[in-house]
């Protein structure tokens, strides 16, 4: 499985890596960026299973990056990694493509608890 980590907060991003790694699922490859268009850029040459992007970054913030990710066709699941999720934020997030959603802050078991279900195919919500 391939995951792509897009988040302007350096230590937001190692959060997220360790987290990933601590999940401990064989064969994860976990890239990270820090805009989302550069997470664009990615997306077409890594081809990642996974997005998670954060909802409030500079230039291209989440809501943007998720509807030129639909407007490309993008195959990878869509998820949003945020302080900020309430009713209002998921319905537009989920209008722009995304399928899950992880509130900040969050531990391994959280981020284990979202990405297994993805691993075995399941729906997550």
């Amino acid at each position: 499985m391939k995951v792509l980590v897009v988040d302007d907060s350096q230590a937001m991003c190692m959060i997220l890596r360790r987290s990933l790694r601590q999940v401990g699922i064989d064969g994860m490859m976990v890239r990270v960026v820090n805009t989302g268009a550069r997470a664009l850029e990615m997306a077409e040459t890594y081809e990642p299973d996974v997005i998670l992007t954060d909802w409030n970054m500079p230039v291209m913030d989440g809501l943007a990056l998720l509807e030129e990710l639909q407007v490309r066709e993008s195959r990878a699941l869509r998820g949003v990694v945020s302080w900020e999720l309430s009713e209002d934020v998921r319905a537009v997030a989920r209008g722009a493509g995304a399928s899950f959603f992880l509130s900040k802050p969050f531990g391994a078991d959280a981020v284990r608890a979202l990405i297994e279900p993805l691993v075995e195919g399941q729906e997550v919500a």
